[in-house]
């Protein structure tokens, strides 16, 4: 991880130049972003989502999200303006009932003692993932509102179902011929006669090649649905770029994996040799110790692929030729910082949780720069008249899904 981040720390921390932006950019004008919230200020805001969504048996998360956008949008300023979430109540009421109501219905589906109902929600959940995320993003960007300027998602439903197709080929053979492997390998006197060895080593095969090929899917959705959201997004006429390949994410992929995998062994021999040099109850403790510190080991890789992810995503981001993002996030800052928080999270018993978020936000927020072309009140009004009434037709096939929890 140290080699990998100190490559990470010296790219971003360089200073910034023309050369490091598009060809016919400048870097006229800087604007580095800020967030003026503070954790006593979301605390309250936090504490009311908790208690209300617990009064009303989850029934407030719509108004809890709304909040929570609202409070995180007016305290982020790009370019001296605040950002505005300007998304329906209304509209994400009725969202969160349909998207309750459908995974209530699959989930029924899926406890009937029925092969075929399984199936149905299976395939139902599967095909359902594309439309419920063109859907929310759509709806995100299109109330993610600066200087009166909307951000619009043009990714069309064939693009975003496109997306989708590694993981529709992993859920096939996950159905069709792990299933059937293990149907053979049984056998039906299988109680009578024992399982097959050659069945049962050819299934095992099988079942590790799809655990790669299901590695791999995961790996290539994130990357086509991070390429749809931030590549086909415009603002007015303008359209966004992502400069990333596939490549870039796969090695932040795998060096996560390597961290998590390595970390996860570590963790479960010391586990195995507590228990065994302890007597009575007290493996119990143990065992409930050492699984704390997986999960606390799990979040703390996780925030390393998070600020990797993030690095990438805004040294590759811009609008055409006026706008290009920098940034500059220490990954072992925020690996520290993910640490302290957990820590503190634990000891509080999850009261500190919305000042570790807010601590977290800013880190990340504050460490972009906005470079732009021009004076900024004159681009954002070039802007503003390109950008039409067309876009206002854009929340025609979107819900208030998921947005910010």
């Amino acid at each position: 991880m140290d080699s990998s981040v100190q490559s990470e720390q010296h790219t971003s921390s360089s200073s910034i130049d023309s050369s490091s932006l598009p060809q016919g950019i400048e870097p006229i004008a800087s604007h580095p972003l800020r967030f003026t919230g503070s954790g006593r200020e979301y605390f309250r805001v936090w504490i009311v989502n908790i208690l209300l969504s617990i009064i009303t048996l989850g029934f407030y998360t719509p108004w809890a999200r709304w909040r929570t956008a609202t409070y995180f949008y007016g305290h982020t300023l790009v370019a001296g303006s605040p950002l505005e979430f300007t998304g329906s109540k209304r509209r994400m009421f009725n969202g969160f009932l349909i998207f309750v109501a459908i995974m209530g219905v699959l989930n029924l589906a899926s406890r009937v003692e029925s092969t075929w109902a399984n199936m149905f929600a299976m395939v139902a959940g599967m095909a359902l993932g594309p439309f419920f995320w063109r859907s929310a993003m759509r709806f995100r960007t299109y109330n993610t509102q600066w200087r009166g300027l909307r951000l619009v998602l043009g990714a069309s439903w064939k693009e975003v179902y496109r997306a989708f197709i590694p993981m529709f080929i992993a859920a096939g053979v996950m159905t069709v011929v792990v299933g059937g492997l293990l149907q053979v390998a049984e056998g039906p006197d299988s109680l009578s006669q024992g399982i097959n060895p050659v069945w049962t080593g050819i299934g095992g095969i099988a079942l590790l090649v799809f655990y790669g090929y299901t590695f791999y899917a995961v790996m290539r959705v994130d990357f086509n649905l991070r390429s749809l959201l931030m590549g086909r997004t415009h603002i007015g006429d303008q359209a966004c770029f992502w400069r990333v390949s596939f490549a870039q994410m796969r090695k932040i992929w795998f060096t996560s994996a390597g961290w998590f995998f390595g970390l996860a062994v570590i963790t479960g021999v010391f586990s195995a040799l507590a228990v065994g040099f302890l007597i009575g109850g007290m493996g119990h403790t143990v065992v409930m110790a050492m699984t704390v510190l997986f999960m606390t080991v799990s979040m703390i890789v996780l925030g390393y692929f998070q600020a990797r992810i993030f690095l990438l995503t805004w040294n590759h981001t811009g609008v055409t030729q006026i706008a290009r993002f920098q940034c500059a996030l220490s990954v072992k800052a925020f690996v520290a910082l993910r640490f302290k928080n957990l820590l503190l999270t634990g000891l509080t018993l999850g009261l500190y949780r919305p000042i570790a978020r807010v601590s977290e936000y800013r880190m990340r927020l504050e460490s972009v720069t906005l470079f732009t072309k021009g004076d900024i009140n004159q681009l954002s009004g070039t802007l503003m008249q390109s950008q039409g009434d067309a876009f206002s037709e854009a929340l025609a096939d979107s819900f208030g899904l998921d947005l910010v929890s």
